[in-house]
């Protein structure tokens, strides 16, 4: 007669590691958010502050927020700075806010990267640590299988089983 050796093995697949709570690793978070406005309206009003100075220039400066809202906003896209400004604080403050904004840019880049190069820790290593985890276990409930584990194949594989298969229900 023909007979088959048959050997249980569990495939399963580390969780990645969470990421750090950091205002540049999650970007698109509440606080980054809300952050990110707040400097943008903070840069608005400082340069609102030093168009309102009594400082003549050639063009005349327009001495509204909203111009001041639309340049911050230009100099945060990379646009260039304001083009009707020539006072000498309105460009240092654009150039401050290239230099600061590309800072923050390659900063998030290299957090991304670094973050996706670095490996997850490898915590589960035995089928007893993944039984203990409080990851779900789950296998396909089919005939073959009900049967290879009802068969004794071990105690650490009845224990999966258990855990996986049986639980508080069959049809789980």
């Amino acid at each position: 007669s023909i007979s088959f050796r048959i050997r249980t093995g569990v495939i399963f697949r580390h969780p990645p590691a969470g990421a750090a709570i950091d205002g540049f690793a999650r970007p698109f978070s509440l606080r980054a958010w809300l952050l990110t406005f707040f400097f943008i309206f903070l840069a608005s009003l400082v340069l609102k502050a030093i168009r309102h100075r009594d400082v003549a220039d050639e063009p005349p400066n327009e001495p509204e927020y909203t111009y001041s809202l639309f340049s911050v906003f230009a100099v945060l896209s990379l646009q260039g700075s304001y083009v009707n400004s020539l006072r000498i604080p309105t460009r240092v403050l654009s150039v401050i806010l290239h230099f600061f904004g590309l800072m923050v840019y390659s900063y998030y880049g290299a957090e991304v990267v670094g973050f996706l190069l670095s490996p997850s820790p490898r915590t589960l290593t035995t089928v007893e640590k993944l039984v203990a985890s409080p990851l779900d276990c789950w296998v396909e409930n089919v005939s073959y299988h009900v049967n290879h584990f009802e068969s004794g194949v071990g105690a650490i594989a009845t224990k999966y089983y258990e855990a996986a298969i049986k639980g508080p229900t069959r049809e789980k």
